[in-house]
Order: C-alpha cells, then structure tokens, then sequence
C-alpha cells in the first residue's frame, strides 16, 4: 500500500501547493493548518536554468529534506516513502536558481492532527 493510500483510507483529505520562484530566493512552499502537521508524499520539481535548491522542515536553520543541483530544463517528479514534519512546521523551499519562474515545485501530501 502506497503512503498516498494509506492515508486516503484514514479519511484525511490530500493536498497539493505549488510555488514559482522568480530568481533566487526563499519561499514557503505550504504552512499546515492549527495543530497539524504536513505528511509530504510526492513532490514535483521543474527547473529551467541551471542552479540548485534545497527543502527545508521550518527554516533554513531547520532539518533539510533534500538539494536538486541540475542543468537547465530539469524536471523530476517522485514518490517520497513518507516524509513528515515533526510538530506544526512549514515547508520551505531556497533557490540558487536565476530567471522568471526558474523553479517550480508542487508538494503533495496530506495534513493530519499532531
């Protein structure tokens, strides 16, 4: 059973945000609701100029997920086996990445109580 399947049969609703970085920067990609916590199960990442970027649990002081390094005119998308934040963090995205719309990510995943 997939971790999206998994939580669908526990009744929780999914969810899906997506953010555009115009040049480098630091974004936040989602802030779960009042006493919950984010369930990250799929993330999509689309880059059109060569660069790198980095998720975050929190802040840039927080537990980074993972970096992309790549090329220009990359694109990934991926099943995460589960990944979740540990109270009622943010999920936040830095870019290294130049131009308008240079990077693009969608998390999808799920909001359960803490």
């Amino acid at each position: 059973m997939s971790a999206n399947e998994f939580y669908l049969n526990k009744g929780f609703t999914p969810t899906w945000k997506a953010v555009s970085f115009d040049g480098v920067g630091t974004l936040t990609v989602w802030t779960p609701r009042t006493s919950t916590r984010i369930v990250l199960t799929q993330l999509l990442y689309a880059a059109t100029l060569a660069g790198s970027s980095a998720l975050y649990w929190g802040n840039l002081a927080g537990d980074k997920i993972l970096e992309f390094r790549h090329g220009g005119s990359y694109t990934v998308n991926f099943d995460i086996l589960v990944d979740s934040g540990t109270m009622d963090r943010t999920l936040v995205a830095n870019s290294l990445a130049p131009g308008t719309d240079g990077v693009k990510i969608t998390a999808f995943g799920f909001e359960i109580p803490m």
